[in-house]
């Protein structure tokens, strides 16, 4: 269990291992979890990119590199490879990026905890 002033998230429940003897849940449930423990919209930070998009020619024009400042607007999909991808805005556009590519600050924000255990979940899975 983690707890923020905000927020007291019990991990092993969304994880499946509740003691309910589900097995670890898949994106889809995360979405719906999500959906139901964080408030949007929020600011959020690029912090990672799970492809080498940065590193290609034309990156520096390209909307939602890392550490780029955004707005996350909502849920959008689930992807098999990606996860939960998100629909946010920045500098007045709108486009999708996965969810465990962003964090938020600070840590007494209330979308802290939710994007950080999901985050944390996705690259351990």
């Amino acid at each position: 269990m983690l707890h923020s002033s905000n927020v007291t998230v019990h991990l092993a429940s969304v994880r499946g291992r509740g003691g309910d003897g589900s097995s670890p849940v898949s994106s889809a449930k995360w979405m719906t979890w999500l959906a139901e423990n964080w408030v949007v919209p929020f600011p959020a930070t690029r912090e990672e990119d799970m492809d080498d998009a940065d590193l290609k020619q034309g990156a520096a024009t390209r909307l939602f590199q890392v550490g780029h400042n955004l707005e996350v607007l909502g849920l959008e999909v689930e992807d098999e490879t990606k996860g939960v991808i998100v629909k946010a805005k920045a500098k007045g556009q709108i486009g999708q990026l996965p969810l465990a590519d962003l964090e938020v600050q600070p840590k007494t924000d209330r979308n802290y905890w939710p994007v950080r255990e999901y985050s944390v979940w996705f690259a351990n899975r």
